[in-house]
């Protein structure tokens, strides 16, 4: 009797594990939002720095003292913005755990 009780109990928890709600997540990325808010900053400090170059090779538009303070405005912000993004969480392995194996493989 405890053997099949045992069987059962192991079914049904298998049976469980193999829901999608279960699955999702465990592989749910808890941080994947952060990371793209981040590189969408660090994508706009690129774009400030073009557009700070842009200028600067305008006679008149940016004095010595102004391009170097935003230059290293923009430097110590891409920092922390990196120092960030190390911090956080990578994304999980993009495992398929129904299938025992990483997804997109056969």
């Amino acid at each position: 009797m405890l053997e099949l009780t045992e069987k059962e109990v192991v079914r049904r928890l298998f049976e469980e594990l193999d829901e999608s709600e279960f699955l999702n997540a465990i592989v749910a990325d808890e941080h994947g939002q952060r990371r793209d808010e981040i590189i969408a900053a660090l994508q706009s400090v690129e774009q400030q720095r073009d557009e700070l170059a842009a200028l600067w090779a305008t006679p008149g538009e940016l004095t010595t003292a102004e391009w170097q303070t935003v230059r290293r405005t923009l430097a110590e912000r891409e920092q922390r913005l990196r120092a960030e993004f190390t911090a956080v969480p990578p994304p999980l392995a993009n495992v398929d755990i129904a299938g025992r194996g990483r997804r997109g493989q056969t």
